[in-house]
């Protein structure tokens, strides 16, 4: 019959063997990649808070450096409605 530290060591061996094998299997962490500069039609997307009950959208056409904003429209059907356009270039041109 088995004693009860043969069992304990068997229990540590175990354990130490699992910990070992998920240390080699995450050995690095996947990279997350956000937009990438060059990417399809050169826009870049951003969410902020507009309101406490919702959230804006913003996009920036890289190209013709254009800032579009977009909201949720009045009727909260998930459609999002045009708030305006900024040009970033004449904006922030030094004077």
């Amino acid at each position: 019959m088995l004693t009860r530290r043969t069992v304990l060591a068997a229990l540590v061996a175990v354990n130490l063997m699992l910990l070992t094998g998920l240390l080699l299997s995450v050995n690095s962490l996947p990279q997350a990649h956000a937009q990438r500069r060059g990417a399809a039609g050169d826009y870049v997307a951003v969410t902020c808070r507009a309101d406490k009950d919702y959230d804006a959208l913003y996009i920036v056409d890289l190209s013709t450096r254009n800032l579009h904003c977009f909201v949720p429209n009045r009727q909260r059907t998930g459609q999002m409605a045009y708030g305006g356009m900024r040009n970033l270039e004449r904006d922030f041109k030094a004077k």
